[in-house]
């Protein structure tokens, strides 16, 4: 940007000079072909890696769905047949679209009709300004592209990934399971507290109620010598 504002500049301080001008020309001329060619990088990543891993990740998806719905229909009907005896005739249509499907595939529609209202086309033509006759750069032969990264260089390490999400879950069991056995420790030490506390006070009920037989025969000792 830098080296662009300078050239620039020193093109309107000299507006009588055409070399400050080829200069000027020159400058933009190149940095429209490195525009260009990290344009031809990024549509080859995209095309090429990004797209057909989104492919195949889609059409596994879609698989699973299907056979996720034909389990649940068994087991519907496998539940119908066992709690009312009864056979429950549905039958599932491999073809039938998904309704999330459905709403994914609008999503997509308006996104792309948002995309064609954006000012691509404007600056498209701006940019052509900068090479003869209006003309596009020449796309770069695929050796001069930077080298197309791997998998792992653009969603990262995704089974070290799926081993730290195991481990991490892993930890938040553990420690789950260790804090309901310390709950369930603590509610039976309560538990054993609160018996032990029972058992006591109902001796004191007793040892209040039972009135020991010696002083029973003090009092009717009492009463005789009284008569």
């Amino acid at each position: 940007m830098s080296t662009m504002e300078q050239a620039i500049q020193n093109a309107f301080n000299d507006i009588q000079s055409n070399s400050n001008l080829k200069k000027a020309l020159t400058v933009y001329q190149n940095t429209h072909k490195k525009i260009a060619a990290l344009i031809q990088w990024f549509d080859k990543v995209i095309n090429d890696t990004i797209l057909k891993d989104l492919d195949k990740a889609n059409t596994t998806v879609t698989k699973k769905q299907k056979q996720l719905r034909q389990e649940r229909l068994e087991l519907m009907k496998k539940k119908v047949k066992q709690d009312f005896n009864r056979d429950l005739d549905i039958t599932y249509d491999n073809d039938v679209v998904d309704e999330s499907e459905e709403e994914l595939l609008a999503l997509e529609a308006e996104h792309v009709k948002d995309q064609k209202d954006l000012p691509g086309k404007d600056l498209t033509e701006i940019l052509n300004l900068s090479q003869p006759e209006g003309r596009d750069p020449s796309p770069l032969p695929l050796s001069q592209l930077a080298p197309i990264p791997t998998k792992d260089a653009l969603f990262g390490d995704v089974k070290k990934k799926i081993s730290e999400y195991e481990d991490t879950r892993s930890q938040l069991q553990k420690r789950n399971t260790l804090e309901r056995e310390r709950q369930e420790l603590a509610l039976q030490e309560k538990l054993k507290l609160r018996a032990q506390k029972g058992r006591r006070t109902r001796k004191q009920r007793r040892k209040s109620v039972i009135v020991p037989l010696s002083s029973i025969a003090e009092d009717e000792k009492i009463a005789d010598d009284s008569k």
